[in-house]
């Protein structure tokens, strides 16, 4: 099944249903970018998305920990945007 993006202000184009056959999903398109200082020359590359809580979980409300986000391209900090 496929899954279909949206735009950022667009309304939700899927389906929730009783049961995930009478659903369809779909899913937001990113709008951030990661840009790093210098080009990534050819070749393999470690790339990763490092996360550190800055608070705690409000589960009561259904909210998990608030915190930042960290992209992080051969062991350097990338800017994410």
């Amino acid at each position: 099944m496929p899954i279909e993006e949206y735009g950022p202000g667009t309304a939700f184009p899927g389906v929730i249903g009783r049961t995930t056959d009478e659903s369809s999903p779909a899913w937001p398109r990113a709008i951030y970018h990661v840009y790093a200082p210098d080009p990534l020359p050819a070749g393999r590359h470690e790339l990763r998305f490092e996360f550190e809580p800055t608070g705690k979980p409000d589960i009561a409300h259904g909210k998990g920990a608030p915190g930042r986000a960290h992209p992080v391209a051969q062991r350097g900090l990338a800017d994410g945007r």
